[in-house]
């Protein structure tokens, strides 16, 4: 399964523009609700792609503990944060890509906008 989250809620804004660490939780959370759709869990995660924008002013070890902070305790994926200068959309400080394995034989893969679509249908709160 891959997933890109924080980017978008409801009118297609960026959800908390510029913070970083709020847009971690809520990306960490988001991507639970996805797995969950996909009958995957934390613990079935092979890897987090975490790309974050950094001017030099984050702490790659503090940002990648926001981030552990979001897992299980029994969660052993790989966590691999990728500095970047900016992303697609204004004030978009994260995207977190990841990839689980339910067995050794099906690997699943989300389209993000597909995905999107659905749970903005199914879970918006308005």
């Amino acid at each position: 399964m891959g997933w890109r989250s924080s980017r978008f809620e409801h009118l297609g804004e960026v959800q908390n523009p510029g913070n970083l660490a709020k847009q971690t939780v809520y990306s960490m959370s988001y991507f639970s609700r996805v797995l969950e759709y996909q009958d995957c869990k934390f613990e079935d995660l092979v890897t987090l792609l975490c790309f974050y924008v950094n001017d030099g002013s984050v702490d790659e070890t503090e940002f990648l503990q926001l981030v552990a902070n979001c897992l299980p305790d029994d969660c052993r994926t790989t966590v691999t944060a990728i500095p970047v200068p900016y992303l697609t959309y204004d004030d978009l400080m994260v995207e977190i890509e990841g990839y689980a394995m339910v067995d050794d034989s099906v690997s699943l893969f989300a389209d993000s906008f597909g995905l999107a679509c659905y749970f903005y249908r199914n879970f918006r709160s308005d």
